[in-house]
């Protein structure tokens, strides 16, 4: 075995190696990964995170191999992420234990201060807005408070605590004094410095998350991988005093999280949890017995009492060496003084951790398989923090990848045992581990396992499915007449068992099974020709050489990418470079990204699967959950002002202003009510129409789309082939720009036409793009009356009038009729 070790902390690195001799005595040590021969059959990486892409390509190339880095983690490392996936897995599962562990949080994207009461109002949930504008009249005791957190940096830097709007605002940075500095720039720029310097410069390229292109994680570890040369820093520190304005229009990303206040210090000071998790293949997640205790700085007040960071934080990164050496901030969580909380609080307080833990490594692997990708052949440690209340609670903060460790005290201590208990875990998973030695039977006994899914998630989940589709080609298949109809496949409840059957896996029980496969393409041979150029050199009966995928004739490809739902078409894009390219340009993978992927994270989000009503409004999807009536089953592509929950229409009760003025209701509605409101063949209830209010201004957005779905599929059509659709709210007729006096082409909204006694030869206000008029058509009210006029049964409007009068009749009639 081949083993390269450079971690993160180098001091530990001689004590790994030392581990490892232990189980597998005649294991090779190198120090640069680039000596590991290309044959190596066993290869056993530990590094810092950095240069991924050459340590990945180490492990592809050997038979066995372990590697302490997933290619993808950021649904637990972003906190936004992280907030989405506990989002979605709760609203399906009630019942998860993350429900009642995890403090409100809300998503928000900011910039300057000027511009946050913006943010607020653009956020998914606005719970957030409504307690900060509640607290103004407040006394700073009774208030909520919460915690601003910058979603991709972690050590504490930017954190900030706030109960009211000004506050938030206070602590971004302003848009004037961003100004001033463009100022002050362009005066410098008129006096150039001709200084030139090389490209090793530690003053050359900086890369950070704001840069275009670097808004993942792992993006920017692998677009800083090669800045290590002549002692450029490869880590580049974000300091934020905590007198200072975050720059909030460089970080962007934040997530705003309800602040716990009732604490039981310890000495005085607020402290929390740290545990260390191991997450191992796909996917085995097992948690250290021992955890660390890590406190603040300060004394503990509530924030209206003292607003000092270094009372609140317990990051021991904002603490200098000598500070949380002298003051202990780093304690065995096991030895606090028994007295903290009644009964027998910390075993309660560790099984606790275990539980959330796993449930929540569970639930970033089922839910955003996109951006949490555990292999077999690779691992990873994570430090997960945890808050505990007076009451017991352990409430998760976040998640810390490539945990740092402390070389003082008991955290060195403890480093050290917890990675004697991780390599003998990893090497277990690789078949290698010597549990012959006492020593090393209870370093393993130091890691619980707390879950185990690789029957869930399966180690190839192509695999069987794959021999599915071999066995359907052969010619005397019983399910063979069905696959050669699979162009014309539409989904049934009572279809479940043979399509899962056909699939040969799915994790998805039957009543989630219509939302986890999409339905093939109108044109099939689309689809087909986008897989012609990746398998232009390939043939029908020779194999290619190249890896598991090659290895199938292109007519199982072919087969293959409709029939995936879209849980195993991500997973299969993880599995080889090559099959990333053939997936990405396939049809059906783009269709996903642009339209699918946001139902398909909404489907997921919802425990009533099965009752999901689908509207399909325009290609704007919004997905959101509403905590308060346990009875509320989710709406999918329905704007929010008309999501209504009748059961709190039935007690009259008003939520957090949640009710509008015209409707006297919430922003919700239980689906089982919601079908008693509609007629047959109807998607949206007849009241709807009657009322003028919408979520953008005094415009109704509400259109019946149903019927049209193909408009906007981006095909160029002549303007006599096009839908009767766009010759009714739209018309290429001649144009003269007012502007230029020049005549154009375009499409132009009829529901613009002035009253009748307009005369025709002034034209039409203005033309649109494609595009563009897709975007106005949700704000234009008259537009949407003209389509339901046209939609009527015994509409007789002819589908290419310009006339006034008639596109005049058509919008009363639908006002007197609504």
């Amino acid at each position: 075995m081949h083993v390269y070790v450079h971690s993160a902390n180098p001091w530990l690195d001689g004590h790994v190696r030392e581990c490892i001799k232990r189980h597998v005595p005649d294991a090779i040590c190198h120090d640069s990964f680039t000596d590991i021969p290309e044959d190596a059959d066993t290869v056993y990486q530990l590094l810092n995170g950095w240069e991924l892409n050459h340590h990945f390509a180490v492990l592809n190339r050997a038979k066995h191999g372990l590697l302490n880095a997933y290619p993808n983690s950021d649904a637990l490392a972003r906190k936004d992420h992280m907030a989405s996936v506990v989002d979605y897995w709760i609203t399906k599962r009630p019942e998860s234990v993350l429900k009642g562990h995890s403090p409100a949080t809300v998503k928000l994207s900011l910039d300057y201060s000027e511009y946050v009461e913006d943010a607020l109002a653009a956020a998914d949930d606005l719970t957030l807005l409504y307690s900060l504008e509640d607290n103004e009249a407040k006394d700073a005791s009774e208030r909520d408070w919460w915690i601003l957190k910058p979603a991709m940096i972690d050590c504490g830097h930017g954190i900030r605590i706030f109960s009211t709007i000004d506050e938030l605002a206070g602590n971004l940075e302003l848009a004037a004094d961003i100004s001033e500095e463009d100022e002050e720039s362009e005066e410098d720029a008129e006096t150039p410095d001709t200084k030139f310097e090389s490209d090793d410069s530690a003053e050359g390229f900086k890369p950070s998350l704001s840069a275009p292109g670097l808004d993942s994680l792992d993006a920017l570890i692998t677009a800083t991988g090669k800045l290590s040369i002549n002692g450029t820093s490869k880590i580049q520190d974000l300091v934020i005093d905590e007198n200072e304005r975050i720059p909030s229009a460089l970080l962007r990303e934040f997530v705003a999280q309800q602040y716990i206040v009732n604490i039981p210090p310890i000495d005085g000071r607020k402290w929390h949890v740290r545990a260390y998790v191991l997450s191992v293949g796909r996917l085995k997640v097992h948690v250290f017995n021992e955890m660390l205790a890590l406190l603040a700085l300060d004394d503990y007040e509530p924030p209206w009492k003292n607003p000092s960071l270094k009372s609140s934080l317990t990051n021991t990164a904002l603490q200098d060496e000598e500070e949380f050496t002298s003051k202990e901030s780093m304690r065995d969580f096991w030895k606090i003084a028994d007295e903290v909380l009644p009964g027998d609080w910390k075993k309660n307080v560790f099984d606790q951790a275990c539980q959330i833990s796993g449930e929540l490594l569970r639930a970033a692997a089922h839910t955003m398989a996109d951006k949490f990708t555990p292999l077999d052949k690779c691992f990873e440690l994570f430090a997960i923090d945890f808050l505990i209340d007076s009451k017991g609670t352990a409430w998760l903060l976040e998640v810390n990848e490539t945990p740092a460790f402390y070389e003082q005290g008991y955290a060195g201590e403890l480093a050290q045992r917890l990675m004697e208990s991780l390599i003998c875990v990893t090497l277990e998973h690789m078949g290698m581990a010597d549990m012959e030695s006492e020593k090393n039977v209870k370093a393993r006994e130091r890691m619980v396992e707390v879950l185990d899914a690789t029957k869930e998630l399966a180690k190839n989940p192509a695999g069987r499915f794959i021999e599915k589709i071999r066995s359907i080609d052969r010619m005397d298949h019983p399910l063979r007449p069905i696959w050669q109809s699979v162009d014309l496949f539409e989904f049934d409840a009572e279809d479940a068992p043979r399509i899962i059957e056909a699939i040969g896996y799915s994790c998805f029980t039957v009543e989630y099974l219509p939302g986890a496969i999409h339905y093939p393409d109108k044109d099939p041979t689309a689809v087909l020709h986008s897989l012609k150029e990746p398998f232009a050199n390939s043939s029908n009966r020779v194999p290619r050489p190249n890896g598991f995928f090659d290895l199938l004739p292109r007519v199982f490809v072919r087969r293959m990418l409709p029939w995936c739902d879209v849980q195993t078409l991500f997973s299969l894009r993880q599995t080889s470079f090559r099959l990333r390219k053939i997936i990405s340009r396939s049809l059906i993978y783009k269709s996903i990204i642009r339209c699918a992927l946001p139902l398909y994270h909404a489907i997921l989000g919802t425990r009533h699967a099965r009752r999901v009503l689908l509207i399909d409004f325009w290609e704007k999807r919004t997905t959101m959950w509403y905590d308060h009536c346990e009875n509320f089953a989710m709406l999918i592509n329905i704007p929010d002002w008309s999501r209504i929950c009748q059961s709190c229409v039935e007690r009259g009760s008003r939520i957090n202003n949640r009710l509008t003025g015209t409707f006297r209701v919430c922003q919700y509605v239980k689906l089982d009510t919601l079908a008693q409101w509609l007629a047959e063949g109807e998607t949206l209830p007849p009241w709807v129409w009657r009322e003028s209010v919408g979520l953008k201004g005094q415009r109704q957005d509400l259109v019946e789309y149903d019927s049209v779905r193909h408009l906007d599929t981006g095909k160029r059509r002549s303007w006599k082939r096009l839908a009767p659709f766009n010759y009714m709210v739209a018309s290429a007729v001649p144009y003269m720009d007012p502007q230029t006096d020049e005549n154009e082409s375009g499409v132009a909204c009829k529901g613009c036409i002035p009253q009748s006694q307009r005369r025709r030869e002034d034209g039409i206000r203005k033309v649109y793009s494609r595009e563009e008029f897709l975007e106005h058509f949700q704000w234009c009210n008259r537009a949407q009356l003209l389509w339901q006029a046209y939609c009527q049964p015994d509409s007789r409007i002819p589908i290419d009038t310009t006339s006034y009068t008639e596109i005049q009749r058509a919008i009363d009639s639908v006002q007197t009729n609504g």
